[in-house]
């Protein structure tokens, strides 16, 4: 976010209801904008997370896949 941005803080959980805090002058940043912009950088974190290196090259990928095909 710009300046003067806050944060967005979500609570909820399955046995209550669910709760928004805003911290922090927003300027004039809508409220829905501010939370959809929580809900990318969450999404975008947690994928993130997920992309790992590859430590074969293709070129020994290659060799495996042909050393499983020729052998008995």
């Amino acid at each position: 976010m710009g300046e003067g941005a806050g944060s967005v803080s979500i609570i909820g959980g399955a046995d209550g209801p669910t709760s928004i805090f805003i911290a922090g002058r927003g300027g004039k940043v809508k409220l829905t904008t501010r939370i959809q912009n929580y809900f990318r950088e969450l999404k975008k974190n947690r994928i993130k997370r997920q992309i790992t290196a590859n430590p074969h090259t293709l070129g020994r990928r290659w060799q495996r896949k042909l050393q499983m095909i020729s052998s008995p």
